[in-house]
């Protein structure tokens, strides 16, 4: 099935990114998330076999790893409409939530892909690991915020890529998020992201953080050190 065009409405938000993008690049961004949207399967062969000017894949994946426009500069435009349609209230709250999320690959020579454990399969899977943000506003509204692709150390050597841990990535999650000014910040953690870096970062942006903690773990309360099974509840 041939993708026509993209609707209206999907138009309306892209043209915000049309003057970060040369006119073949933004060609390519409008089939690419038309795409995701419409196509039957995801790839990018797929993808661009379905757009109605269709190209080879060549192309699109041309424009997919070109260094020539910047994903985090594309990124800033996506948030800016994202404040400009929730126009924050001072004093309001905005949670961050920062996880990450294994999704399975099947084909075996996938850039940057590796055998990580899965404990929904219960087993280790060939998967890409996206450590991500995503924010939430307390009418309930959710928006994808930003993210990183963690890489085993094995295969950042192969590739001579700088490796990180998920932590390292998180922290830079954070870092990196500019919320209006005069919003607060409380960001949402599992147990595994329950950690000094993590917390520090967070403090050092004068947020609160809201977190998930083995009972095994170790806190200070009124002074001393505690085991959290031993803290009042409630």
């Amino acid at each position: 099935m041939k993708i026509l065009c993209p609707p209206m409405e999907l138009m309306d938000y892209l043209r915000a990114f049309k003057p970060s993008l040369s006119k073949r690049q933004f060609k390519h961004l409008i089939n690419y998330v038309t795409g995701l949207i419409a196509s039957k399967r995801k790839t990018v062969r797929y993808i661009a076999k379905s757009c109605l000017d269709e190209g080879d894949q060549s192309s699109l994946n041309r424009f997919l790893h070109s260094k020539a426009w910047r994903a985090k500069a594309l990124n800033q435009v996506l948030l800016q409409q994202v404040w400009e349609e929730l126009t924050p209230i001072t004093g309001s709250t905005l949670f961050l939530i920062v996880d990450d999320t294994l999704l399975e690959k099947f084909g075996r020579h996938m850039e940057l892909t590796g055998y990580l454990f899965s404990p929904k399969h219960g087993k280790h899977i060939l998967c890409h690991d996206i450590v991500s943000s995503y924010m939430l506003t307390k009418d309930d509204e959710g928006y994808p915020v930003d993210l990183r692709l963690y890489v085993r150390k094995d295969t950042c050597l192969e590739v001579h890529r700088k490796f990180k841990t998920r932590i390292q990535l998180a922290v830079e999650l954070i870092q990196t998020f500019h919320p209006p000014k005069g919003v607060n910040v409380v960001v949402l953690l599992d147990a595994w992201y329950l950690c000094r870096d993590v917390v520090d970062a967070v403090k050092r942006r004068g947020w609160h953080y809201i977190a998930e903690a083995k009972s095994n773990r170790v806190a200070y309360h009124d002074g001393r050190r505690t085991p959290l099974s031993e803290l009042p509840q409630g």
